[in-house]
């Protein structure tokens, strides 16, 4: 056990004296989803961001570890994830390059001011192209004069809304290899430096991310943080700054939720004196002291100026793997409502997720602007790979378990039996483990690799049918071996997608308002994949009674008799049915549109090369038909795509060319007929 001077205990303590008015309406400020200016100002008042620079600068002059011990209390006592992270980045990614390498002049300029926090820092690596690899870098800095002129972008850049210094790297010799890159402090206000939108994310949603974009950008030359070429060591160093001081945050969350868990546990009835309760908050405790074991014994070494390449990324990986165990315990012993203890073990339970899936039924809409021929246009994504467990099957999974809990027909080491394609598969596994039920899925040769492998990983028992139906797929099939599963079985359930009314209502109860309260309500048509129908038919019906104005289009594939067409094969998962839905009818829709595989899969393709946005083939089929009607209806002006799942899941497949080539799909290789769209990220 590590043990800590006076001064530092005192430092300690006098930061958990402004716990109080760090937490007030966390709730309120978690849902905001805003920068929390009011609380930075707090974060001032704390002098916390003195805390490991120099005392002529206005700091209190503490090394690493005392750094970090008072940090590991900031994320104890903080509940607002994102602000602890703005508080990491603005510390260790941005003063501490300019402390450690910066000349006097550049030093002078701007450490008092991070110092005080009355400018806030961020740090800007990453690039939509090459992400973090440093030596892959395209944004470049030319010599101009006593100038460097930068051109380029940055992306995911934390703080980047709110920051007023940028510690921004670019390349200044196209061959100098780790020898070619060098980093500028870059202020808010200089010409041809410009900050974009918010980009949306799952979680830290405080701490906002934003794109940065150079162009013929004059950067004087004393900004130059250390030498000129020497970017990549000053990158290295920061990194092990930024790593160290990022995860003690983590550290000091992790050891509140523990002691919250164990408050709730020992008050909750229902537990009694459950060995298997007690023998997880063991778990939850060797977590945290090896995460803290980790942690400091690699910032010794880092202080007394060892090599600790294989250490950092030892504890980077202990950490990182430590927050996802605990996220999951954490949902499996405070159930599914999560007590609200003033919003903390509530806001736990999401904030823990940010390395993991979502506890929340909540997805974020991205603005895309399509260039289509003449045409521009706005299209807003609903990206339903930011909710829980990573897909839309997520509502329609939470809905299907309430409803049979509510009937009282679930019971511990019940067996739930569902026919899936892959993503309401891994939702009814992820509920049925943290509820204490059993799951099997019945699944086909067609289910994504990675889907199936996210079944298992939360316990989930396999069925796979290998004989094709009489249309050609494997849904009948699937459906055949459900009730072979169940029938007569009382330690079995079906929780039947295909015709519980739970399905529909999942989604006009949740994502339809969701939909709109995210669009204002200037939504002028959504456009939906329909499987089983009962995502269009509960958006359907939302929509018809609060907007009748707004179109709702659905969307389908060759080969599908959702609507009533004629069977046939399929080429892709997740949309399209060999059964017609039970839940739709024609006053839902306005009318729907039928996408051949090669154009959905095109449109996956395109959005992510050009935006970074990954969405699934069904996601793909949703865009291309928005495209479609957009060139019939030019006066829609506002539409919304529900994106149901992310293409992160089939790049072994929609994103592999042999992949697309073997199953016949090589026309999502080939130009776009009529003329490719561009795709932006932003509004036009």
């Amino acid at each position: 056990m590590r043990s800590w001077g006076s001064e530092q205990q005192q430092l300690r303590t006098a930061l958990a004296g402004w716990s109080a008015e760090l937490n007030a309406d966390q709730v309120g400020t978690a849902a905001a989803g805003e920068f929390p200016h009011a609380k930075w100002k707090l974060i001032q008042q704390t002098d916390l961001l003195r805390v490991p620079f120099d005392e002529r600068w206005g700091g209190l002059g503490q090394d690493l570890l005392t750094t970090m011990y008072l940090l590991e209390g900031l994320g104890y006592e903080s509940r607002d994830g994102g602000l602890n992270f703005s508080v990491s980045t603005h510390v260790a990614s941005s003063g501490i390059p300019i402390q450690q390498f910066g000349g006097e002049q550049l030093k002078e300029r701007f450490l008092p001011a991070i110092c005080d926090g009355d400018r806030i820092g961020a740090h800007a690596i990453t690039e939509p192209d090459s992400g973090s690899d440093a030596l892959a870098m395209r944004t470049t800095a030319r010599k101009d004069g006593d100038h460097y002129i930068l051109n380029g972008s940055k992306t995911f850049v934390s703080n980047g809304a709110v920051a007023d210094i940028f510690v921004v790297y670019a390349r200044t010799h196209p061959d100098g290899g780790p020898l070619g890159i060098t980093p500028f402090v870059v202020e808010r206000d200089t010409p041809g430096f410009t900050i974009g939108n918010p980009i949306a994310k799952m979680e830290l949603r405080t701490a906002p991310l934003t794109e940065l974009f150079f162009d013929e950008c004059r950067v004087p030359a004393s900004n130059v943080i250390g030498r000129p070429g020497g970017g990549f060591l000053v990158l290295d160093y920061v990194m092990k700054w930024e790593v160290l001081c990022s995860f003690v945050i983590n550290l000091g969350e992790m050891q509140h939720r523990l002691e919250q868990v164990i408050a709730y546990t020992d008050e909750r009835s229902a537990f009694g004196s459950c060995h298997t309760v007690s023998h997880r908050i063991v778990d939850m405790k060797i977590g945290v002291e090896t995460t803290r074991t980790s942690l400091y014994d690699t910032a010794t070494k880092f202080a007394a100026g060892e090599n600790i390449t294989t250490d950092l990324a030892i504890t980077k990986l202990v950490a990182s793997e430590q927050n996802e165990v605990w996220a999951r315990l954490l949902a499996s012993l405070c159930g599914s409502s999560r007590r609200n203890v003033d919003g903390e073990l509530t806001l736990a339970a999401e904030d823990v997720t940010s390395t993991d899936a979502s506890t929340s039924l909540d997805s974020p809409t991205v603005p895309v602007a399509a260039v289509h021929g003449a045409q521009v246009v706005t299209i807003h994504l609903k990206l339903e790979a930011f909710n829980r467990f990573g897909s839309i099957k997520a509502r329609t999974a939470t809905g299907l378990v309430d409803a049979l809990e509510e009937q009282g027909r679930l019971w511990p080491g019940i067996r739930i039996v569902e026919s899936t394609s892959g993503n309401l598969g891994v939702a009814l596994a992820g509920i049925a483990a943290e509820r204490g039920y059993l799951f099997t899925a019945v699944v086909d040769p067609c289910t994504a690799p990675a889907l199936l492998a996210g079944m298992v990983e939360q316990g989930a028992e396999i069925d796979m049918v290998a004989e094709k139906d009489c249309a050609g797929g494997y849904l009948i099939s699937r459906l055949r071996r459900v009730r072979e599963l169940t029938d007569g079985r009382t330690d079995r359930i079906w929780s039947n997608q295909y015709g519980s009314p739970a399905n529909p209502r999942a989604h006009e109860l949740g994502t339809a308002p969701e939909i709109a309260r995210q669009a204002g309500g200037a939504m002028d048509a959504v456009f939906v994949a329909v499987s089983t129908g009962g995502t269009l038919a509960g958006v359907g019906r939302y929509l018809r009674e609060h907007h009748p104005e707004c179109r709702v289009v659905g969307v389908d594939v060759p080969g599908s008799v959702a609507f009533g067409g004629p069977p046939g094969p399929r080429q892709l998962t997740g949309i399209g049915s060999s059964v017609q839905s039970q839940f739709l009818r024609p006053w839902m829709y306005d009318e729907h549109i039928e996408v051949e595989p090669g154009a959905a899969l095109a449109a996956c393709r395109r959005l992510a090369a050009q935006t970074g946005i990954e969405v699934g083939g069904s996601g793909g089929a949703v865009l291309a038909a928005c495209l479609r009607y957009l060139q019939a209806h030019p006066e829609i002006r506002h539409p919304v795509c529900l994106c149901p799942d992310s293409g992160a899941n089939y790049r072994q497949t929609i994103f592999d060319d042999g992949w697309l080539h073997a199953n016949g799909l090589g026309s999502a290789l080939d130009p776009w007929p009529g003329g490719a769209p561009l795709f932006l990220r932003g509004e036009m």
